[in-house]
């Protein structure tokens, strides 16, 4: 650490340090190179000033300042692959999609002994996604899995445009080849994933044939006491989705019992309480779901990025309570909520979809909804 006073490599190596510590979880770590890197600040070059401010976003959960400083290092240092990887995902995740496919051009032409590297990368089918552009999507998503048959879960990228297009008996195709390849994949999260993915695209007939195939999927491969945690969550949401939030209640049954053997982490626990609280809003239990929401915003933890908020945001929804729904959205923004993405498909938030309030949030970043969120004023880097 006193070599970072006279040695500037060795503070780069430490903002790297922290951003890596961060990135992985461990955040009493990652603080404790920040705070030992803050005194320094002063004497860093522009370039690790940048990077020490990015980490410093990161590790405040704030995607848009990062994205500002990330900016920054790349006009620093325009020609270094992992920045621009750098500035591609946190444009992403800022809810900025063509400014990370700006970016991911600009990483293919550095690139130049791999022409087309990023053509099916999954940050870039996501920020098509996002745009719309899903005949784009499915284009490089189709090439990337025929480059690559000996790896089928490239197949998998093909699912989410195919689903936006309305193209059912396709997706049939696809999810039966991907069961009779590999027979521990989960189809009925798949099958839910599309149907949800063709519901919010109008494709309602569709969407009930790929419930009713992981409904089929799901009898050949019931839900029994031996069944992981994950499997049978991913069941419930499934019947959930379909409009059986009885027979979810009974999937999740087993999970209010105690298991001292194998307790659900905390990713599992938060999913379960966000499940049981739609399933008891559906069923007419508001003072359940109320009680599984208090749950959730317990359960929120750093590094969550507003998971159990947003999720708090469904129950509140699911109980008609639009203006609890919003509010808990935009707080779930503020702490750094990037899976946009999910407003989009989500069937419990369809309620919402007409409102002015929730299509500001949901689109993609145009200077208005995110930034007051986030508290920052700032213009999108190249064209828009």
């Amino acid at each position: 650490i006193e070599a970072w006073r006279t040695d500037s490599t060795f503070l780069f190596a430490g903002v790297m340090a922290a951003t890596n510590a961060t990135a992985s979880g461990q955040y009493e770590r990652g603080d404790s190179l920040l705070a030992r890197l803050a005194p320094h600040e002063a004497a860093m070059r522009p370039l690790e000033r940048a990077q020490y401010r990015r980490a410093l976003a990161w590790s405040r959960a704030e995607p848009q300042a990062a994205l500002l400083e990330s900016r920054m290092v790349v006009g620093i240092e325009p020609g270094v692959p992992f920045i621009i990887s750098q500035w591609a995902e946190d444009a992403f995740y800022a809810n900025h999609p063509a400014e990370a496919l700006l970016a991911l051009d600009s990483l293919d032409r550095v690139l130049r002994r791999f022409p087309g590297e990023t053509d099916d990368s999954p940050l870039r089918l996501q920020a098509l996604h996002q745009l719309a552009r899903y005949r784009d999507e499915l284009a490089r998503a189709t090439r990337g899995a025929s480059r690559n048959p000996a790896q089928p879960h490239t197949a998998l990228f093909k699912l989410t445009p195919l689903a936006a297009l309305g193209e059912v008996d396709s997706l049939l195709v696809l999810l039966g080849s991907l069961e009779a390849r590999d027979s521990t994949r989960d189809i009925g999260r798949l099958a839910r994933s599309a149907a949800n993915e063709l519901t919010a695209h109008g494709h309602v007939a569709g969407a009930a044939r790929l419930f009713a195939y992981g409904d089929a999927w799901l009898a050949r491969h019931p839900v029994t006491e031996a069944t992981g945690i994950t499997r049978r969550l991913t069941a419930a949401e499934l019947v959930l989705d379909a409009g059986e939030p009885l027979r979810a209640a009974a999937i999740l049954a087993p999970l209010r019992r105690p298991m001292p053997g194998r307790p659900p982490n905390v990713a599992q626990r938060s999913t379960w309480f966000a499940i049981e609280g739609v399933i008891a809003a559906r069923t007419g239990d508001r003072a359940g779901a109320l009680r599984w929401s208090d749950s959730l915003a317990a359960a929120s933890a750093r590094g969550r990025n507003g998971v159990e908020t947003y999720r708090r945001a469904r129950i509140a929804t699911a109980l008609g309570d639009t203006d609890g729904a919003l509010r808990l959205l935009s707080q779930a923004f503020a702490e750094g909520f990037i899976t946009v993405r999910d407003l989009h498909v989500d069937p419990v938030l369809r309620p919402l979809r007409s409102n002015p309030r929730f299509a500001e949030l949901a689109a993609p970043y145009d200077g208005r909804a995110l930034r007051r969120a986030a508290g920052h004023d700032d213009a999108p880097m190249g064209p828009r």
